[in-house]
């Protein structure tokens, strides 16, 4: 028995992968798991947009450049990272579409992938704390209790952003003792960054850009660091470039700086929620919920009651440490980019609960806040890292064993306080449902027949509430469609289409080959000029539609419409 432990402490990433897995199991059950069953992501959120995104895409033609999804969008389309698919699995399993079953979604895969990453790359993290296999275990144990990847994978459905992993990875490269090769590991993690979320790849790019930093202080001529960061740069621009897959409306500012960001109080509020119409159960049966501000659940930070007794015992052993060890000044670059990356989670608009007041910003660093919008999630290097330096502080001051012992309790205490948000979670999974059909008639599939895309008269950013069933018919049908929900809107795009639809309503002649679901606002304008010996307007399964030439659709399944008199 004695020998098996010692086996299992070893091989301790064996065991924090298995104790993600568990974890996975818990939150979301195996039903996600099941690559055929879709009916847990439809419910008109952001994984509902990036099922159809990923479906659009799987079904469509390779474009030159690979990660293009243009039936999703048309001319508001980009990469299929803007519809949140996570490139990294989308591009490699529409390459295998031929094989893949009809019915296909990997966000399952994927975020029972990030789950046992999260254990992995926690437990390499912890290493960097301690050499003792146990106490490095433990440590991954309470990276996988914290709330903040899980969070996303419910609270948020922003299935790319269960990747914390990518974090751990590049606070683990930053660290001492530092690993052989780094070049090669770095390399890697900022490519996979840039393939799965756009924040994600910032944090993981600015630790590297910090990690070089501390290289070129210790040999600023030394050819290696120099190789490394035109290498890389290099290497990452060439496959950007290539795959498309920034292509898009990346630099639009879609407004929300300073709204999405964190409360200074978020590492103490286990409910970023309350207040809010999306007013969900906290993540602590003990910790009361503190008053919010705004999009403050962008910054959601819960350290978990056994956050606070960990950061109390840190607290404890710090003055010792400080005695017997001496803070390296190479790692100032380190700290830099924790603290800035902080500061920019907090945003200009400082707010302590539902108090806030504003601080001027650069020009600079204003305009990089408008471009990223949701700042909030920027604490997460910061988060992780005082996780790490607990531990790492302990393990400086306490024997291995007494240390193993405190951090079991801690994870005990922590799992207790946190499940609360872990099985509302679970609830909120295993009751999910397919999304309901909503168009029914036989008008849809006739008009299929007629026409090759179908747009929405108009196209707002604030997407009407049925625009995913117009995707999902365009989607069986073989259509391209604007009812498209992305990270990111091209406002060139927009005024090119309320411009071509100013001009149609103007004129009364409407493209023959698109059809269009019209606002009422646009049904009456157009109905003025429209010529109803040619085109057909009506009303179907709730929404109204203009079919350009198709006049003679009498027996169709749809009622002409008219404006009231």
């Amino acid at each position: 028995m004695l020998g098996l432990y010692r086996r299992l402490m070893v091989n301790g990433w064996i065991v924090a992968a298995v104790f993600g897995a568990i974890i996975y199991l818990i939150v979301a059950g195996p039903m996600p798991l099941d690559v055929t069953n879709t009916d847990w992501i439809f419910h008109g959120n952001d994984i509902a947009t990036a099922q159809m995104g990923w479906t659009f895409y799987r079904y469509s033609a390779w474009a030159e450049q690979i990660a293009l999804n243009p039936d999703y969008g048309m001319d508001f389309s980009g990469s299929i990272l803007f519809s949140d698919a996570v490139p990294l699995f989308a591009i490699p399993f529409k390459a295998l579409s031929p094989i893949l079953p009809e019915t296909f979604q990997y966000f399952g895969l994927w975020t029972f992938t990030s789950f046992v990453l999260q254990g992995i790359f926690g437990w390499l993290l912890m290493s960097r704390a301690s050499d003792n296999p146990a106490v490095r275990l433990m440590g991954a144990v309470l990276i996988l209790l914290t709330p903040l990847y899980a969070y996303r994978l419910v609270a948020c459905t922003h299935m790319s952003l269960t990747a914390h992993w990518l974090v751990l990875g590049a606070l683990y490269l930053c660290l001492p003792p530092h690993t052989r090769r780094s070049w090669l590991w770095w390399g890697l993690l900022v490519a996979a960054s840039a393939f799965v979320h756009a924040y994600l790849f910032a944090m993981v790019a600015t630790l590297w850009l910090a990690d070089l930093a501390r290289r070129f202080i210790l040999d600023f001529r030394g050819a290696k660091t120099w190789l490394e960061l035109i290498g890389i740069s290099a290497a990452l621009l060439a496959l950007v470039t290539l795959t498309g897959v920034w292509s898009g409306p990346a630099g639009e500012f879609q407004g929300g700086f300073g709204w999405f960001k964190m409360n200074a109080l978020s590492p103490f509020d286990p409910n970023p929620w309350t207040g809010t119409v999306l007013d969900r159960p906290g993540w602590s049966f003990v910790v009361p919920d503190l008053p919010n501000w705004g999009g403050d659940y962008e910054g959601f930070a819960y350290a978990g009651l056994g956050g606070f007794i960990l950061a109390a015992l840190a607290a404890w052993a710090l003055p010792n440490f400080l005695r017997t060890h001496r803070l390296s000044w190479v790692y100032a670059p380190l700290g830099l980019a924790l603290f800035g990356m902080g500061v920019f989670a907090v945003s200009q608009n400082v707010t302590f609960g539902n108090v806030n007041f504003w601080l001027p910003w650069p020009s600079p660093l204003q305009t990089l806040g408008e471009l990223f919008r949701a700042t909030g999630r920027f604490i997460w290097p910061f988060y992780y890292f005082i996780f790490f330096a607990c531990v790492h502080v302990l393990a400086r001051k306490s024997s291995p064993r007494l240390l193993v012992i405190a951090l079991a309790g801690v994870a005990l205490i922590q799992a207790l306080d946190t499940s609360r948000g872990w099985l509302s979670d679970a609830q909120y999974l295993r009751h999910r449902g397919e999304l309901p059909a909503q168009f029914t008639s036989s008008f849809w599939d006739q008009a299929a027949e007629r026409y090759s895309a179908v747009r929405l008269a108009p196209r707002p950013v604030q997407l009407p509430p049925y625009y995913l069933h117009v995707a999902q018919f365009a989607q069986r049908h073989g259509m391209g469609t604007d009812a498209s929900y992305l990270s990111r809107n091209d406002t060139a795009a927009h005024a090119a289409s309320e411009e071509r639809i100013a001009q149609a309503v103007a004129s009364g002649e409407w493209p023959g080959d698109t059809l269009f679901v019209l606002s009422e606002e646009v049904a009456q304008q157009a109905s003025a000029t429209l010529d109803r010996t040619r085109n057909f307007l009506a009303r179907v399964d709730g929404v109204i539609v203009l079919a350009p030439g198709w006049a003679g659709c009498s027996d169709c399944g749809a009622e002409p419409w008219a404006p009231a008199p």
